[in-house]
């Protein structure tokens, strides 16, 4: 039987990261603990892992044993996935006003690696012959779909650069509602001058 694991981190999926942080609350021995990493890393079925040699088991486990190291990678503005390609924001200056309310929610309400996917679609501009487009109302969950399967040499640079900011976002969007408010605020007073100036002759 052959047993195809990975080599270093670029062949290690977000969704195989979240599910190995997973493992790490397993109940159960070591060696359970083991079959299960490498079920998870490889695609084996645990019961086929079961008729290995142990001896076999643990070489497996030495050639992954990258896992225990730093993830290291660079930041890309663009990524291809299956037949789509994705824009990266890549520079918290260059967020939207929306892009910033929406990480600062999952930044704060969610715990990390769960919210690793979000963070992605919420970073990943859809594009179209080369050029960003809109996305469509409904879109994050597609796209949050679409990034589990990204390398985590490409996914850990970017969300340890905004969980690194995440009290500076925290901040900013805290100015922006504030700023918000305060437009809302004075076009209120606005519309209330305008209103209470009308000319009410007539009226009962």
């Amino acid at each position: 039987m052959t047993v195809n694991l990975p080599k270093d981190w670029s062949e290690v999926t977000l969704e195989q990261y979240i599910a190995l942080h997973d493992l790490n609350e397993m109940e159960g021995s070591d060696e359970e603990r083991a079959l299960a990493i490498l079920s998870l890393m490889s695609g084996t079925t645990i019961e086929d892992l079961r008729e290995v040699r142990f001896y076999d088991i643990q070489r497996m486990m030495k050639s992954i044993d990258f896992l225990r190291d730093e993830i290291k990678g660079k930041i890309r503005s663009f990524v291809p996935l299956t037949w789509n390609g994705y824009r990266i924001t890549k520079n918290a200056k260059a967020l939207t006003s929306g892009q910033y309310i929406d990480l600062n929610y999952f930044l704060s309400n969610q715990k990390a690696p769960k919210n690793f996917p979000d963070i992605m679609a919420i970073l990943m501009q859809p594009t179209r012959f080369g050029f960003v487009r809109k996305k469509e109302p409904l879109e994050h969950g597609d796209i949050r779909e679409a990034a589990k399967q990204l390398p985590m040499t490409v996914v850990k640079p970017l969300t340890d650069f905004f969980l690194s900011a995440s009290d500076s976002l925290e901040k900013t969007t805290q100015a922006y509602s504030l700023k918000k408010m305060k437009n809302e605020m004075e076009n209120l007073r606005g519309l209330i001058v305008e209103v209470s100036g009308k000319d009410t002759d007539g009226l009962e």
